[in-house]
């Protein structure tokens, strides 16, 4: 059976045919008369039934890509009927706790279409931000109702307090100790999550000399970096289209002068950073220092068209 009608057919139950006189009506008010909440275990086995379809013997394949983007769907249909209320908190939280839900959802939020690709790999291995500000994409949106509602989703009891303790200081002597990087990162960003959302007290954790200095160094390398990664990305694509336009009426001169301006602002930090040797994580430099010059680059470029030459005016005459 080829994966249409593998899916076809764990669709095919839930199957239901509407009438034009009814996508004529008042969707959203039909659809929350016909939903409860019993209805959240049907949409959970979708999810699960579509992830026993993937391809387990290749890490990356267009039918693993296909299942993603069908399990995000569910995601964000249950997102949506929580956020019109049609379903309660209560059944959200259930939604989650079934199965290994929370691991699928995981998995979905760090999912990325061009993952096969070297430079996203070692992205995902070194990480350039905390993960935590995933949150903030706008494709991500329909998983913050986890955190922002992480009274009803959480456990208020911990029934696996000794283990949990356990790993999270595994967790704290590989921060200190590990002399693989990505090991360092990957516990950063584990520990950086408990200790925003519950605090080390209840664990009776010591967390060793220096932790919160560390912490707070790492923390500030990795947001700096999804700061100066937005600029980037930000200019990269305004420079397929409207930098290079040929429209002398478009305000882009000015917008490259105020990134400009902005990247100066951002330069004492950057050097402070990368002068802070005593806490040194050489992927961070190594990132700090590439988005640096990957921004003047930028700037250049754009300020190479003769429709800007009126700006190319000394670096240092545009800190005000």
């Amino acid at each position: 059976m080829g994966l249409s009608e593998a899916v076809m057919a764990i669709f095919q139950p839930f199957k239901k045919y509407v009438s034009p006189s009814v996508l004529n009506s008042d969707v959203v008010g039909i659809i929350s008369k016909r939903v409860w909440d019993g209805q959240i275990e049907r949409l959970n086995a979708i999810l699960h039934d579509v992830n026993s379809l993937k391809d387990t013997e290749v890490e990356f394949s267009i039918i693993n890509s296909l299942i993603h983007e069908l399990q995000k769907n569910i995601f964000q249909t249950v997102d949506y009927m929580y956020k019109q209320e049609m379903i309660s908190a209560k059944a959200l939280k259930e939604f989650f706790q079934l199965k290994n839900t929370f691991e699928v959802a995981a998995l979905n939020i760090d999912y990325n279409p061009e993952e096969g690709r070297v430079w996203v790999l070692w992205d995902k291995h070194f990480g350039r931000k905390n993960p935590i500000s995933t949150f903030n994409k706008w494709n991500c949106a329909n998983y913050r109702n986890l955190y922002e509602n992480k009274k009803a989703l959480n456990h208020e009891e911990t029934h696996q307090y000794s283990e949990i303790r356990t790993k999270v200081k595994a967790l704290i002597e590989m921060f200190h100790n590990s002399a693989y990087e990505p090991s360092r990162n990957s516990a950063f960003f584990v520990l950086d999550f408990i200790r925003r959302n519950y605090g080390f007290e209840m664990l009776d954790v010591q967390t060793g000399e220096q932790f919160q200095e560390k912490m707070d160094a790492i923390f500030s390398r990795f947001q700096l970096l999804a700061e100066l990664e937005n600029i980037t990305r930000y200019m990269e694509i305004r420079g397929s289209s409207e930098w290079i336009s040929t429209d002398n009426n478009t305000p882009m001169g000015g917008e490259v002068v105020m990134i400009y301006k902005y990247y100066h602002l951002l330069l004492p930090k950057i050097e402070y950073n990368l002068s802070q040797k005593e806490l040194v994580n050489s992927f961070q430099n190594n990132k700090l220092d590439e988005e640096k010059h990957d921004i003047i680059w930028r700037i250049d470029k754009i300020l190479s068209f003769n429709k800007y030459h009126s700006l190319k005016i000394p670096p240092h005459s545009l800190i005000k």
